[in-house]
């Protein structure tokens, strides 16, 4: 389900090209149509929590609770890209024979405090970066 017709006829090609029997609509999750207490299970993907307003993400749990079964499960796929990101920031810029760890993190001021250990030395040496 999703918003955007071309979207769903690029999940029913990959679908029929995966030879996978799926259902797909044109909808808007604020408004669903179908009836009360219908699924076992409800389930955001994609990630939608950045892209949806907090008033929007209210009235789409709200829509998912009447269309589930008084028994049924929301469930809501969720990356923490900030998180992602930042470990493979650390990834990327340490070589051998050193080590860093972030000490702290600010996004809001974009600063940085990372310790690098030389295993070789065995030393630390502690840096701010902004």
């Amino acid at each position: 389900m999703d918003v955007q017709k071309e979207l769903i006829e690029k999940a029913e090609k990959i679908s029929e090209e995966l030879g996978y029997k799926a259902e797909f609509r044109v909808m808007d999750a604020r408004k669903l149509d179908f009836p009360n207490e219908n699924f076992d299970l409800v389930a955001l993907l994609g990630n939608p929590l950045p892209h949806l307003s907090i008033y929007d993400f209210d009235k789409i749990v709200q829509e998912a609770f009447k269309v589930l079964k008084p028994s049924g499960v929301l469930f809501l796929e969720y990356a923490d890209w900030v998180r992602l990101l930042h470990q493979g920031y650390r990834d990327a810029l340490v070589e051998d024979p050193f080590i860093s760890f972030h000490v702290s993190l600010d996004t809001t001021k974009g600063q940085v405090e990372r310790l690098f250990i030389n295993l070789e030395k065995r030393r630390a040496i502690s840096l701010d970066k902004d």
